[in-house]
């Protein structure tokens, strides 16, 4: 078994007028931070991982606790709104970029009106309007997973 710390760092932008985003940050399972984001804020955790075998890992970021009054909307358009927007993830010194939006997931609590679709998730999106996880999974050794999956 070799251990190897991975540094990860996530950005997270809010938008809010009335009450700033309430969010939660976990790796594996394990609420790493729980916090309101009323301000662009960068977080830093390291992961440890086991680089000999092939172990799936998941990054989640929950928006929890919105209320339908945080949406405001006028002559059907959205006026005001509480979001939070996952800026940039970095793991090991290197902004993933396009990864977050090719394989991250975001799940709603419950399922939404889309457009004129019925569902419970966006793939890709990184704007968290809606209660729910957005998730990233990766597998190590963490460089293959990179190599494997840079466009």
């Amino acid at each position: 078994m070799i251990i190897q710390e991975l540094p990860i760092l996530i950005e997270l932008e809010p938008t809010w007028w009335d009450k700033a985003p309430d969010i939660q940050i976990k790796f594996d399972n394990e609420v790493l931070f729980e916090t309101i984001v009323s301000s662009t804020r960068i977080f830093e955790f390291v992961a440890k991982v086991d680089e000999e075998e092939n172990q799936l890992h998941l990054i989640e970021i929950i928006l929890q606790n919105k209320t339908d009054s945080q949406t405001i909307v006028e002559n059907g358009e959205i006026v005001k709104d509480q979001l939070i927007h996952v800026k940039n993830i970095t793991m090991d010194e290197y902004e993933i970029d396009n990864l977050k939006w090719i394989l991250g997931q975001y799940h709603f609590n419950k399922p939404q009106m889309i457009g004129d679709t019925m569902t419970d998730n966006l793939p890709g999106c990184t704007t968290l309007g809606i209660n729910g996880v957005y998730s990233l999974e990766f597998t190590t050794p963490y460089y293959y997973w990179l190599l494997e999956n840079i466009e």
